[in-house]
């Protein structure tokens, strides 16, 4: 009898723990999110009233790389809600999300460095 309270006792804390990490993951994404889509907004408007150049080819290719890890990050958002109403049980691979939000992270710097570089002209191309 003891063992079985033991085993729902754990069973119960892994998959608290596991509530926990989405939603740990689902901030990310969130804060990912705004942070992008910020960083486009504040592009768009500069290039807009003319204080920008975003015609080159290195300016396009750092919006486009923004456009990917915003994309990317609403992916992440929906795949978690989905795994949030999933009825069997909310185990899913933290490696797997935790590489996604690298990718993330990697397109959005890769991104805004480009963008800034090639207004300040710092890469020559």
């Amino acid at each position: 009898m003891a063992n079985n309270d033991l085993d729902e006792h754990r069973r119960r804390w892994e998959v608290q723990r596991n509530w926990d990490a989405l939603k740990l993951f689902f901030e990310c994404f969130k804060y990912f999110t705004a942070l992008t889509t910020a960083t486009a907004v504040a592009l768009l408007v500069l290039a807009l009233y003319r204080d920008l150049d975003l015609s080159s080819p290195l300016a396009e290719s750092g919006v486009g790389a923004l456009a990917g890890a915003l994309l990317l990050s609403l992916i992440g958002m929906v795949y978690l809600i989905v795994r949030a109403l999933a009825p069997t049980s909310v185990e899913f691979s933290s490696t797997g999300i935790a590489m996604l939000m690298l990718l993330i992270a990697i397109l959005f710097f890769a991104g805004l460095v480009a963008v800034v570089g090639d207004a300040t002209g710092l890469f020559f191309i």
